[in-house]
């Protein structure tokens, strides 16, 4: 473990080196950011204005949709701006957590603006920008793990509020402690435990769920069909493009199921979300598909996604080449799907 901290050590003072005497952080993750993410964004922000930063702020493109990330929003006070009204050019650094700006799921026009790349997803075929540092390590299982550890190694303390922010990162991408989980997480995952605010957290995990849940939790079962160990759930429109990862989670639970993939069409894109049990070529499977669409798509072995646009197709039209497409990948095309709701 303590080889471990070392090189820990090592990526923290990379990190300060790149940061230097800047005065103004701005810290982005993705445009629709999970909890690991929103987390990873909170613990740099307290690290930073620990070490003496005086402005640091979270911004991202989208919005929160995912009823337990905006309980996490609210119980724990995080405050964050609207990244299309930011002007990018009053921050001395700026630094991507959570994700890679070239994949698509940033919107940052000009990538060669961030000045670090802190992320613990595997990084796929992109050219990358000369003066931009990148700290990708997948030897995480959760980037919230990779921001604990450079707190430790900076010596700042984890006050209870940031510390339940960065446990439910690593709990809800590790699906506690069950899925891409590495030693250092499980260290994170137990120190973190005894200054978490319990009941807070307690609370972010039973929010209070809009009507929409329902109703696509519905339509995600009426979709439902099985290629063998295989399983597609097509949601139609949806309002919020979180519903569709946790749809595929909710679905991958049942039981002789290997592979569990969930789509719906957010605005002029469709998304999908891609989830195995044991095999691990999710995040390749989910980067062939984008591919085949002119999209961006990858991940974790196991846990992976992607969006790919529908440019002028109509959504049916587009769905139906999706699903053929999907199929194809799978090896299920000469299957005879089931349905789980007649």
């Amino acid at each position: 473990m303590l080889e471990e901290f070392t090189e820990y050590q090592e990526i923290l003072e990379r990190i300060q080196a790149k940061v230097g005497s800047s005065q103004s952080i701005l810290i982005v993750p993705h445009d629709f950011p999970d909890p690991d993410a929103i987390a990873a964004a909170v613990g740099l922000v307290h690290l930073f204005t620990a070490q003496g930063v005086q402005k640091c702020d979270i911004a991202f493109a989208g919005f929160i949709g995912r009823a337990e990330n905006r309980a996490m929003i609210e119980l724990l006070e995080i405050n964050y701006l609207n990244l299309n009204k930011t002007d990018l050019s009053s921050y001395d650094t700026i630094i991507s957590v959570d994700s890679v700006p070239n994949n698509g799921n940033v919107s940052i026009s000009d990538i060669s603006v961030v000045d670090i790349v802190i992320d613990h997803h595997p990084l796929t075929d992109i050219e990358k920008e000369p003066n931009t540092l990148y700290e990708i390590h997948t030897s995480v299982g959760a980037t919230s793990t990779l921001v604990t550890l450079l707190c430790i190694a900076a010596a700042v303390e984890i006050p209870p509020r940031v510390a339940t922010a960065l446990f439910y990162g690593i709990k809800t991408d590790t699906n506690d402690m069950a899925r891409n989980t590495h030693d250092i997480d499980s260290y994170c995952y137990k120190m973190l435990f005894d200054i978490i605010q319990h009941g807070t957290l307690s609370r972010i995990e039973s929010p209070q769920r809009e009507e929409e849940y329902f109703v696509l939790l519905h339509a995600a079962a009426e979709a439902f069909l099985m290629y063998g160990d295989i399983a597609h759930s097509h949601l139609g429109l949806v309002t919020v493009p979180d519903y569709v990862p946790e749809m595929a989670d909710i679905f991958h639970s049942l039981r002789g199921l290997e592979w569990m993939i969930c789509s719906a069409i957010f605005g002029d894109m469709l998304i999908y979300s891609i989830r195995s049990k044991t095999d691990q070529s999710a995040g390749d499977k989910a980067r062939e598909l984008a591919i085949r669409f002119g999209g961006s798509g990858g991940g974790h072995p196991t846990m992976a996604a992607g969006r790919v646009p529908i440019g002028s197709m109509l959504p049916n039209l587009f769905l139906q080449e999706f699903t053929m497409a999907l199929r194809s990948i799978f090896q299920v095309s000469d299957s005879i799907p089931k349905k789980i709701v007649s």
